[in-house]
């Protein structure tokens, strides 16, 4: 199975689709392709997008959801996160830009989902309810995570939006009431008690288990214990990572990637915004050094081809080398992606012939 991020699909292949693919690492022509390997396959891997014409190939894109950096600071001081080793300045989107935002995600036909924060908690925006009632008046589905701890004054607005909520996450790292004020310093029994409420309304929501995959793994049952009776919660696992180096503690992942990278998607699917309009590479891009455009110059597909932009999807997917010291040598991410091109090119090599089309 492969990910097509362009048309969001898992696509199965057969060891000889493989090879064609890993064969097309380097510019083919489409017709000796067909001649070769059969119009069935070529036209098969043109449609799933996994082969692209090579004058289109840096303008391919297939948004699916917009992170809004709405906030830059948060309540709570979680082990896990960048915002206590690196502080920020307190910014606030202001709701002339998030409507800006709002109306041209609406133009771009392939996004669907919007999320209100990027690392900030949505929760302590003083605009939160503003937001909602725009958010309210569109088709989007919203991905609301939160830590949950100051999310009841919203939940009757959450409730009457139903149809806009995709999921609503709650980040619990633990719950055993210490180790969970140790890891968070916040309170789990203020969390507990909003997340019943969720259920208790009918909201959509999934309940995600922080920590390194040890934890995750020692947690994951218990948790799934404390909520099998609520009827509208979900039980998820999600294994944090260093976000690419920043972190030092125990959740640095020591990740040393090599070029040529393989590809992300978050550079397909993702759309990252920050609370001035810069558009950015990715959400281990904390530190914003990889702007490449702004919101306010344009609509999204133009705001795409930005030269900076196609530049660094040159890098990240193996066209070119960077620097050793870009954001994708330490990431996590990565790592799995340069894990599965190489099961791919394994795949392909036990290929050695391929049957005659005739």
């Amino acid at each position: 199975m492969i990910d097509s991020w362009l048309v969001d699909e898992r696509v199965t292949l057969d060891t000889h689709t493989c090879f064609v693919l890993w064969q097309c690492r380097e510019p083919q022509y489409v017709n000796e392709l067909r001649k070769q390997y059969g119009e069935e396959i070529i036209n098969f891997l043109c449609v799933k997008k996994l082969l692209l014409p090579v004058d289109k190939v840096w303008e391919q894109n297939n948004i699916r959801l917009v992170e809004l950096e709405c906030t830059t600071f948060c309540n709570y001081k979680c082990e896990y996160c960048t915002i206590p080793v690196i502080p920020r300045d307190h910014c606030v989107m202001d709701m002339i830009l998030f409507e800006r935002i709002i109306e041209k995600v609406l133009r771009h036909p392939s996004i669907q989902w919007i999320s209100l924060n990027n690392y900030g908690e949505p929760s302590i925006d003083p605009l939160l309810m503003e937001r909602l009632d725009v958010i309210a008046q569109t088709d989007l589905q919203m991905v609301f995570n939160t830590n949950g701890s100051r999310l009841e004054p919203f939940l009757d607005r959450l409730r009457c939006m139903k149809k806009n909520i995709y999921h609503l996450n709650f980040n619990i790292p633990s719950i055993d009431r210490d180790e969970y004020h140790q890891i968070t310093g916040g309170d789990l029994m203020m969390v507990l008690k909003n997340v019943k409420k969720a259920n208790d309304l009918g909201i959509t929501t999934k309940i995600i288990v922080n920590g390194t995959p040890d934890e995750v793994e020692r947690k994951y049952i218990k948790f799934l214990h404390m909520f099998q009776a609520y009827e509208n919660v979900e039980v998820y696992k999600w294994k944090t990572n260093d976000r690419s180096g920043i972190l030092s503690n125990k959740y640095w992942q020591n990740i040393k990637n090599s070029y040529p990278l393989t590809g992300c998607r978050n550079l397909v699917n993702y759309l990252f915004i920050d609370g001035k309009g810069d558009l950015f590479l990715c959400c281990n891009d904390y530190n914003k050094k990889f702007v490449y455009n702004n919101i306010k110059n344009g609509e999204i597909r133009d705001l795409l081809r930005s030269p900076k932009l196609i530049e660094w999807k040159k890098i990240i997917f193996g066209n070119k080398n960077g620097s050793k010291e870009f954001i994708c040598m330490h990431c996590a991410e990565m790592r799995e992606s340069l894990c599965a091109s190489y099961k791919l090119n394994e795949t392909a090599k036990q290929c050695h012939s391929f049957p005659d089309n005739g």
